[in-house]
């Protein structure tokens, strides 16, 4: 039986900078110097180098009617393509775009987009549909690129944990043929799959593993039991050690006092550490 696709609530990128590109949206609507205008659509043509890259077929479809019978709700956000005049490039909006040229609508009202356009186009993505794993981390990358953040300032900004944030990012170091089958995959392939497979060593075994997310034979607990365990030896050897011990005691005492600890009593400043020490057990449970 193939596996049913689990719709999910939003990113935490969208409930982190929602807010911030809500305003700058709204300044794009009062500014005077940036009034909806209408355009030809067949002048307009997509980003290029924006997250999303694939648009189910249904969600089209769906929006192409609602345009039909109710009209263009929400402006798209454009930005002047350089060096050709007219020309315009998408900066949020792409479904309606994709919607309107189905439903036969060949003008679209359009708002002037030339600030901070690729967060706008991220979150505007996040707004109407969760995107694929390997989208987001690209996004993400370029997100990073743009703004100047390490992965620590970037975790912060989108409201994940760094290890949370690294896990994703390693993603993109998978081959690219991989990634670009997952965008197209008849089998949805879960973020976790995703980062596991990342960290597995190049070679024949991860080629077969990736083969079998994209026929949707894998699941993230065979993955899991696959992976390569220490030799025995050297097993012996840690459980053994003088070092395992004293381990062993930190672990136990940070559990206990873990368990005393009131959520209702956390202040933001508790939590923060919080965050950073499951950053902290999160990177040592990676360890290979």
């Amino acid at each position: 039986m193939s596996p049913i696709p689990r719709r999910k609530g939003p990113s935490p990128l969208m409930n982190s900078i929602g807010q911030r590109v809500s305003s700058l949206e709204s300044n794009f609507v009062s500014s005077n110097r940036n009034h909806s205008f209408e355009v030809d659509a067949s002048h307009v043509e997509p980003d290029p180098t924006q997250a999303r890259k694939t648009f189910p077929e249904a969600s089209i479809d769906e929006l192409a009617e609602s345009l039909k019978k109710h009209g263009q709700l929400a402006p798209v956000l454009l930005r002047p393509k350089p060096g050709e005049r007219n020309r315009w490039i998408i900066v949020a909006g792409e479904r309606r775009w994709r919607a309107a040229e189905r439903a036969g609508i060949h003008m679209l009202v359009a708002i002037k987009c030339d600030k901070a356009f690729e967060v706008a186009s991220l979150v505007e993505n996040l707004h109407r549909e969760n995107l694929n794993p390997v989208e987001e981390a690209y996004g993400i990358k370029r997100l990073m690129e743009k703004e100047g953040w390490n992965q620590r300032e970037a975790a912060k900004e989108i409201g994940k944990s760094p290890s949370e944030l690294s896990g994703l990012l390693r993603i993109i170091d998978l081959p690219e043929d991989f990634l670009s089958a997952v965008l197209t995959s008849e089998f949805p392939i879960s973020r976790n799959m995703l980062v596991e497979l990342s960290r597995l060593p190049d070679g024949p075994s991860r080629t077969a593993l990736m083969e079998r997310a994209l026929s949707g034979s894998l699941t993230i607990r065979e993955l899991r039991n696959g992976m390569q365990e220490p030799s025995s030896s050297k097993v012996s050897a840690s459980r053994n050690g003088p070092g395992n011990a004293f381990s062993g005691r930190l672990v136990d005492k940070l559990e206990t006092s873990l368990r005393k600890i009131s959520r209702d009593a956390l202040s933001e400043d508790d939590r923060g550490k919080l965050r950073t020490l499951s950053s902290l057990i999160a990177d040592l449970l990676d360890a290979r």
